[in-house]
């Protein structure tokens, strides 16, 4: 068993301290100047080193180490502890008790960021090398002080808000009591209604304004519970002597509280002022969550601003609440009592699992599996989250600027993006990794500096300082020169590979398939004319008996016209003659005796007339009566009536004379030449339509005995396994199979339109398919659209499609329909720097110039 009271810590060995920012605790070095080496403590490791003074017990310590840290250690573990240190040679026999152990080592002197050993002459030597050692880490603190700037004392401030609002100390805990129903009801809201909130977010007319008032609000959420916080902390008494600017990552703004002042308070203290910030991110979330509910629909800017205030109150308190950094952490670490290097030890004992090296002794089995898995989750969360902030930002500055790089904009986003990130990661790793090395205690090699004297040094320096001005200059101009070098450059786009030359064989009669000479689909070349298959056809009886019947039919009709023909020349005839003179003097005897039936009308329409006369002046005189006399004048006018009856009858028989007498005058003259002439068109129109069905008859009587399909074009067919088609019945325009001629290939360019006037019809064309990335192909354009379109792939750009014709080799027949890959457009010859800076440039001369008034 280790005794405690016979060693004490060594006299000579060199202490320092920093802090860490991300736990806000203390981290000690102790350097041994003989050996060289550094070892790392925390805070409660250091307190057992102090506590080994040669007169402690090992029951005495162990109560002190609970008295101050509140925590529990056995026997056996202090035990090992000691043991372990021992073998680092960090302890030496003591012979005179020592009461003090802060006597034993060298003082101190504070500084913000560390503390300086005040070290004693007889050590000049040694803290000459000390300080050559620690002028980096001194440039690193610097370096990131620079990015954080003290902006006023806020105690004053806040003291005098805490005396204010001292009296209503019981309305904030009212506030944070309703947090308990009203964070779940939040909740409950929110994501019952997201439908409405998204409906509520797509009012933005472009996503970056969205994005921009969440992050602009979420600093105002920040600086407001700060504020909290420190009034808070000045409350339960603590004391806060600075209000900070801090840039996360460079360029996020955040605001901090010196949080010196809260180790004066308790530990209950400690929670309450740790947890300011997240419960006030709560509340923010749900103030905004009911305002955007209740105002919801208005029409006013309210629910706006209260989701996004809700959005970001919900936001910070995720980042903020994972045991990870900040509060969360702390908080976690201070509520289950855990140590403060917890995040440190974890990660560092999961460096030492995958290094294969042991781990100290005092870190049981149970210890080890809980920093591993602590680990994991750490390392898992922060993969997911870089990769999520990559790929992100990365996405977002393609859609802004889709085109100032070319092509390579993606690709260009995201590599300096991750670079960046890896970078910034790989920083925080080490700066973690650095502010505890080690689960426990272990010795860390800080290799020392020799500083060489004045003379060689300036001599080296000076050396050092030529050559390295020579090699900058040579490198400049020699990157002048390669910046003014001719480069060819070569504007281009994906293309695709369109359907060559292509004909259908189409079968020309309903029938079926009897031969089939080649299978198709293996790309063999055949000659035009080449036989690919025969068909035969039954359906073609009836239409032979059809046609048959339709020859019968137009030799009728021939023989009918032709008679027509020959009784118009054999006119007039004796009969016909005849019969025309006895129509003309019927007519004449018909109207000789409508004549005297005129005379007679005439006669009785006199007589009527006189009658009606008389009867009317007898009427005048009352010898006879009114209906008399009406009867004789409705006499009078119809006997007048008759009269003009039969002189219209007589005027259309002497009309019907003249017709006859026409008629036998055309008779007598014979047939007319026209209707002659027209008579031998009929017969020359019926021969013709006989002639035509005998033509159909003939054809549909070669196609009964076979039907050959012709190879169309000079190529290869496409279509595959045609002897399986044997047998099967295809109707009239049916396709039997398709020939291809590849031997020339079109393929069109997706070219950006900024790169359009760069080349012109006839330019040669590089091509690399994906099929064959190592056979560059060569084409040359043949046309370009005259419009531009949307590329599908990239909504905000703007192409023309460029055809290029490729030959396709005859013996390798590379080419296939559809392919795809990149093509480049023999553009010329322009400096380097031109060819490269072209997208920047124009974006400049197009973008940037937009922006000005």
């Amino acid at each position: 068993m280790y005794k405690v009271s016979q060693t004490r810590l060594r006299q000579d060995l060199i202490v320092t301290f920093t802090t860490n920012k991300e736990t806000d605790s203390k981290i000690h070095l102790i350097k041994d100047p003989i050996s060289g080496e550094t070892f790392e403590f925390g805070e409660e490791e250091y307190f057992l080193c102090q506590s080994i003074n040669g007169i402690s017990t090992t029951s005495q310590i162990i109560a002190a180490f609970k008295s101050r840290f509140d925590l529990s250690i056995t026997e056996n573990d202090f035990n090992q502890f000691a043991e372990q240190i021992t073998s680092y040679g960090l302890l030496e026999p003591c012979d005179t008790p020592v009461f003090s152990s802060s006597s034993s080592l060298v003082s101190f002197q504070e500084t913000d960021d560390f503390v300086q050993p005040d070290i004693s002459k007889e050590s000049v030597e040694k803290s000459q090398e000390e300080k050559v050692n620690q002028k980096p880490r001194t440039q690193k603190v610097e370096h990131l002080k620079e990015f954080r700037w003290k902006l006023f004392n806020p105690d004053p401030l806040y003291t005098f808000v805490a005396k204010f609002l001292r009296p209503f100390g019981w309305f904030f805990k009212a506030l944070i009591w309703l947090l308990i129903p009203g964070v779940p009801l939040a909740l409950l809201i929110y994501f019952k209604e997201q439908y409405a909130i998204w409906q509520d977010i797509k009012t933005f007319s472009v996503p970056e304004a969205y994005f921009v008032k969440i992050l602009v609000n979420m600093m105002s959420i920040n600086i407001i519970s700060r504020l909290i916080q420190g009034i808070v902390c000045t409350a339960l008494g603590g004391t806060v002597k600075e209000f900070a600017l801090q840039l996360r990552f460079g360029i996020l703004p955040r605001f901090q509280n010196d949080r010196r002042g809260y180790r004066q308070l308790s530990r209950r203290g400690q929670l309450w002022t740790i947890a300011s910030p997240l419960l006030a991110r709560l509340f923010f979330f749900v103030i905004g969550t009911f305002i955007w509910y209740c105002t919801h629909g208005t029409g006013t800017s309210l629910p706006l601003m209260g989701l996004f205030f809700a959005q970001a109150g919900l936001f910070g308190f995720l980042i903020l609440i994972l045991p990870i950094w900040g509060e969360g952490y702390r908080f976690f670490v201070l509520l289950f009592k855990l140590p403060p290097q917890l995040f440190q030890r974890a990660l560092q004992t999961f460096m030492f699992t995958i290094q294969g090296r042991s781990l100290p002794t005092t870190i049981s089995s149970g210890q080890k599996w809980s920093l591993l898995l602590y680990a994991l989750v750490i390392i898992s969360f922060w993969f997911y989250l870089m990769t999520k902030v990559v790929f992100s930002t990365a996405k977002g500055l393609v859609l802004s600027y889709p085109d100032i790089f070319g092509r390579s904009t993606r690709f260009i986003f995201i590599g300096a993006i991750a670079s960046m990130t890896l970078y910034w990661t790989s920083k925080k790793w080490s700066r973690m990794t650095q502010k505890g090395k080690n689960p426990n205690p272990s010795p860390v090699v800080d290799r020392e500096v020799n500083v060489p004297e004045k003379a060689h040094l300036h001599i080296a320096k000076k050396t050092r300082f030529k050559t390295n001005n020579l090699v900058k200059i040579l490198l400049l101009v020699g990157l002048g020169i390669v910046l003014f070098l001719p480069y060819p450059y070569k504007p281009g786009g994906p293309i695709q590979l369109m359907p060559p030359a292509q004909a259908k064989i189409q079968a020309p009669i309903s029938g079926k398939i009897t031969k089939v000479f080649f299978e198709g689909g293996n790309g063999k070349l055949i000659k035009s004319g080449t036989v690919i298959a025969t068909m035969e056809s039954t359906d073609l009886n009836n239409s032979i008996l059809t046609l048959q019947q339709q020859v019968n039919e137009q030799q009728a009709v021939l023989e009918k016209q032709q008679d027509k023909v020959n009784q118009l020349l054999n006119t007039p005839s004796k009969q016909e003659v005849e019969v025309a003179k006895k129509e003309l003097e019927v007519a004449k005897q018909e109207v000789e005796v409508s004549k005297r039936q005129l005379e007679v009308a005439m006669t009785k329409a006199q007589f009527s007339a006189r009658q009606a006369a008389r009867f009317e002046g007898l009427y005048k005189q009352g010898a006879y009566s009114l209906q008399l006399l009406e009867e004789a004048q409705k006499q009078a006018e119809t006997d007048r009536i008759n009269t003009e009856a039969m002189r219209d009858i007589i005027a259309r028989k002497q009309k019907d004379v003249e017709k006859s007498e026409a008629d036998l005058q055309v008779v007598l003259s014979g047939a007319p030449p026209d209707e002659i002439e027209a008579a031998r068109r009929d017969v020359k129109a019926a021969r013709a339509n006989l002639n035509r069905v005998q033509q159909q008859l003939k054809y549909a009587n070669e196609q009964l005995k076979t039907t050959k399909l012709l190879m169309p074009i000079d190529g290869h067919l496409t279509t595959s396994y045609l002897g399986q088609k044997l047998g099967t019945y295809l109707k009239e325009g049916d396709t039997f199979a398709v020939a291809e001629n590849d031997r020339n290939f079109i393929g069109q360019i997706s070219i950006p339109e900024d790169n359009i006037g760069e080349f012109a019809v006839g330019n040669q064309v590089e091509i690399k398919l994906l099929a064959y990335p190592d056979k560059p192909i060569w084409g040359k354009i043949v046309s370009i659209e005259p419009i531009a379109t949307d590329e599908p792939s990239q909504p905000a750009t703007q192409v023309v499609k460029v055809n290029v014709e490729i030959p396709n080799s005859d013996s390798q027949r590379l080419l296939k329909t559809g392919m795809s890959g990149y093509a480049k457009v023999n553009g010329g010859t322009k400096p380097v720097i031109v060819a490269f800076t072209r997208p920047i440039a124009r974006f400049i001369q197009v973008e940037v110039w937009s922006w000005l008034p």
